[in-house]
């Protein structure tokens, strides 16, 4: 009997971006090969399909041609839907009153590809929710598998970020640098709490990204408190070392999912900050301390008592939203023989 065949329809060309998205695609699969399962990227120069499910990573409209074509061919079908809360919700409310009467649209092709899909995995409770209420999804067919994190950010440690840039106990801001993620809102919060921040990734590859990242980089030459590393890449020890080196971990986004690094510093022992959205809340309940991220203010208050509290010890009390990607995994497994039974 050959092992379980999964063909894994990327979020986007790798060569065209790389983040959170695309790092969940990347260590799932690779804990589903752990497992014994034949996962591999679909082979768009193939012609035959010989894997016995797909699962796409993404609902968006640039997945609707390959996700029809798989349902018009009968391939049991799995779809990350990977929505996030971007437009205030009557705009989504407003949509769905008048879509009738609108010509085909991007929302019309979501909830087209996620009605195709066998099953649904979504990233948290709120963003179940969201696909329900806005898309009609069939709530028995979503599954909620938050994001993981590798092993060894539990067993980082601060000293090789230490030697390399001198700074520990700081403020630390790990993602793109983008509007949404709002790194100057953060730098202004920090100016007056005496403490250095870090921030490490690259500028976001678009012209709104690059035209932020020139405005970040004015920012951190006006404030000498703030260390901009343009990027370490996600394997590099460094980054694990980072967390582990940070006193507190800063993600003020304005829109966020989840935010692998949220995770990845909380498992690497730093106090976690985040944005105060439904989304982030779902997930981390009372683990972690919010802030509006519109609020300057309230950025620089929430920073201030993450800074107050002691570091945790997840060794000794791991919260139930600290997966590793081989919790991941199993999980999902568990989908892909629940669809295939059921179409047996």
């Amino acid at each position: 009997m050959h092992p379980l065949r999964v063909s894994i329809v990327p979020h986007i060309p790798y060569a065209l971006g790389y983040g959170g998205l695309e790092l969940q695609q990347d260590r799932t699969m690779e804990a589903l090969a752990r497992l014994g399962v034949d996962v591999r990227p679909l082979d768009p120069w193939k012609r035959t399909f010989d894997a016995d499910l797909m699962h796409v990573f993404g609902s968006e409209y640039h997945q609707a041609v390959v996700i029809e074509r798989a349902s018009t061919m009968s391939i049991p079908l799995v779809v990350t839907s990977m929505f996030m809360m971007m437009q205030p919700r009557w705009r989504f409310r407003l949509w769905r009153s008048i879509d009738r009467m609108l010509p085909p649209n991007t929302q019309r092709l979501r909830r087209r590809n996620l009605h195709a899909a066998h099953a649904v995995i979504t990233i948290n409770d709120a963003e179940r929710r969201d696909l329900i209420e806005i898309f009609d999804v069939d709530p028995q067919r979503i599954h909620v598998i938050p994001n993981g994190v590798e092993e060894r950010f539990f067993s980082a440690k601060p000293d090789m970020f230490v030697e390399r840039y001198g700074l520990s106990d700081m403020v630390l801001c790990v993602g793109t640098v983008e509007p949404r993620k709002n790194q100057l809102a953060l730098i202004e919060a920090t100016a007056e709490l005496g403490v250095p921040l870090v921030l490490i990734g690259p500028a976001f590859a678009n012209r709104i990204g690059a035209a932020y990242g020139e405005r970040v980089a004015q920012a951190v030459a006006r404030h000498n408190h703030v260390t901009w590393i343009p990027g370490i890449d996600h394997d590099d020890p460094m980054l694990a070392s980072a967390f582990a080196a940070a006193a507190v971990h800063v993600l003020p986004s304005t829109a966020e999912a989840q935010g692998i690094v949220s995770l990845e510093a909380a498992a690497a022992g730093a106090r976690v900050v985040v944005s105060d959205l439904p989304s982030l809340r779902s997930l981390f309940g009372t683990d972690v301390i919010y802030a509006d991220p519109q609020s300057v203010s309230a950025i620089t208050a929430a920073t201030a008592m993450a800074l107050s509290m002691p570091k945790p010890d997840v060794a000794v009390t791991r919260p139930s939203w600290l997966l590793t990607w081989d919790d991941v995994a199993r999980r999902t497994l568990d989908i892909y023989v629940s669809v295939l039974g059921r179409r047996a």
